[in-house]
């Protein structure tokens, strides 16, 4: 996998994360920072808009995350479909520290598949790793 497009898809995957966890900034809750790498009226874009204005991401604890938040970062299982699409395996713990005290992990585990869209890589679709 080459390393600028490794970097770019965990780039992808964190954001994603941090959205669903309330942590970018920007009206929406951060969602037009987390739209930039989707695709406009997929499912993801559309799961995302919604959970922006729903009560649920206000549900979220409030928290800080560490020097270093993400720990055990994998990107893996790299396949190139074709010159407009490929996929990988990201896994990765985010550390967060509540503000009411405690530490709480978000892991991410799945394939993440990526498209060219409009002259950008974006997220096509995203399938959680079982064991």
């Amino acid at each position: 996998m080459p390393s600028e497009r490794k970097e770019e898809a965990l780039n992808m995957a964190k954001i994603w994360d941090n959205f669903l966890t309330n942590d970018l900034s920007g009206s929406g809750h951060g969602l037009a920072t987390v739209q930039q790498y989707l695709i406009e009226d997929s499912y993801y874009w559309n799961l995302a808009k919604d959970y922006a204005s729903s009560a649920d991401i206000t549900f979220i604890s409030d928290h800080t995350l560490s020097g270093n938040p993400y720990t055990g970062v994998t990107v893996d299982n790299y396949i190139e479909y074709n010159d407009d699409c490929y996929s990988c395996h990201i896994a990765f713990t985010k550390n967060m520290t509540l503000t009411s005290g405690g530490a709480r992990k978000d892991v991410i585990d799945s394939t993440f598949y990526f498209v060219k869209y409009e002259g950008r890589w974006a997220i096509a679709d995203m399938i959680a790793t079982t064991k």
